[in-house]
């Protein structure tokens, strides 16, 4: 289907991919991308709170050994850096949410046949259900649960399997008749 993509890593098919996430070890697609959005999101608060938390500290208590103030320092320094990756990775995906796209789309689009041209599908580039739907499957997902696309999923999963079965690889086999 349009939007999906065989993800070499997962060694899946990934319906509206996204990018293969290696700090979660699985792909971003259709059925988690609400799910990454919030972890994002939840990432870059609790960052605020821990760097608020740390400031506190060194603030309330200057009379400590100097050592210790230093280690707070670097280390808030440290935590700092990861907020501002947190918050250009939480805008990025909140941008590609907003205008309906996925970073593969976004990064391959002069690929992808399906977006060369604009009105092939009779849609706007990067929409197949709207900007509204877009707002609805990334942010309420996550409330209503999915296990429609789960079932999606393991019906396309199963065609798959099911084909490989019909028509196997001949890379392994020396003639092909």
């Amino acid at each position: 289907p349009p939007r999906s993509k065989h993800c070499h890593d997962c060694e899946k098919c990934v319906l509206q991919f996204d990018h293969h996430c290696v700090w979660l070890g699985t792909c971003i697609g259709q059925g988690n991308h609400c799910r990454f959005w919030w972890y994002l999101f939840e990432d870059t608060i609790l960052c605020i709170w821990t760097a608020a938390m740390y400031i506190i500290s060194i603030s309330k208590d200057v009379s400590k050994e100097w050592w210790r103030g230093a280690i707070e320092i670097v280390l808030l320094i440290a935590l700092l850096f990861c907020l501002i990756i947190l918050l250009m990775l939480l805008t990025f995906h909140t941008y590609l949410i907003l205008t309906n796209q996925t970073t593969y789309e976004l990064i391959r689009k002069r690929r992808i046949p399906y977006l060369r041209d604009d009105t092939q599908f009779g849609v706007a580039i990067g929409s197949n259900n709207g900007k509204i739907g877009s707002y609805e499957s990334a942010f309420c997902d996550i409330l209503t649960g999915d296990l429609d696309v789960q079932r999606r999923l393991k019906k396309i999963e199963e065609t798959f399997r099911w084909k490989r079965r019909l028509f196997p690889s001949t890379r392994n086999q020396e003639t092909f008749m």
